[in-house]
């Protein structure tokens, strides 16, 4: 290759990665894509992950010996094989909204956590304005139902907002100004298994 071919690919190639780097990584949106959970002797990484609602996830075996993750809520929603080192398996989407225990069937101390968080469309709104909460990505499965709470501002505890819901969102206008905060979790129609309650979401009325 001449000078002139080699200075004008070096060129090409740094006008290359500087886009890259300027642009930065493709955004995952929520509800597509895989999140990764490592299993290995004897944890699992990270031990509690954000999952977007409608995301599966994967769990694979870097360890070596076998292992398996199983949901720990009580509503049976997942349990993977027995994964010997490297399989994976993906289970979900999870149901809605909410905090997922699960464990390795072999060894106790192996546990994690999922976290599914609700979405609104908007995180500040003017008094009175149409605002959006979802908590799942459909509605709710058969055997299953959601359960929603909301705090109005300077309010010291939830109250309930949507009970043995089936609808995967809501709309509400909030008339009193300051922080907003919503949360769910998803549970057994007629029972009292569930997952955790959510992590917290924040509105903020002006």
């Amino acid at each position: 290759m001449s000078r002139a071919r080699r200075s004008r690919h070096l060129v090409a190639v740094v006008a290359v990665l500087t886009a890259a780097v300027l642009v930065g990584p493709t955004p995952v949106r929520a509800g597509s894509g895989v999140l990764d959970v490592r299993m290995s002797d004897n944890r699992f990484g990270p031990v509690t992950a954000v999952v977007a609602q409608g995301r599966s996830v994967e769990f694979t075996n870097f360890g070596r010996v076998v292992h398996d993750a199983r949901d720990g809520t009580g509503l049976d929603l997942f349990a993977t094989e027995l994964l010997a080192p490297p399989e994976s398996e993906s289970i979900g989407p999870l149901p809605g909204a909410g905090a997922y225990r699960y464990y390795c069937t072999f060894h106790p101390e192996m546990v994690g956590g999922l976290r599914v968080p609700l979405r609104a469309s908007h995180t500040q709104a003017a008094a009175g304005a149409r605002v959006t909460v979802r908590w799942a990505a459909e509605r709710a499965p058969a055997g299953l139902v959601f359960d929603v709470q909301r705090r109005r501002p300077g309010a010291d505890h939830f109250v309930e907002w949507r009970v043995d819901a089936i609808a995967a969102a809501a709309v509400f206008r909030p008339s009193a100004r300051g922080l907003w905060t919503v949360r769910a979790r998803v549970r057994e129609a007629g029972g009292v298994a569930s997952s955790g309650w959510s992590p917290v979401r924040a509105i903020r009325i002006t």
